[in-house]
């Protein structure tokens, strides 16, 4: 699934009847969980 945060698209129709969605976008969560680590991820 893509979207290039201007527009809706095709992406909502994907998500529905979804409990949840995860965002894995940012700092990746295969690293050390130190402080600075963890308020990126956050």
């Amino acid at each position: 699934m893509q979207w290039d945060g201007k527009s809706l698209g095709g992406w909502a129709s994907e998500l529905e009847g979804s409990i949840s969605l995860f965002n894995l976008a940012g700092r990746s969560v295969d690293c050390r969980y130190t402080p600075e680590n963890k308020a990126l991820i956050l």
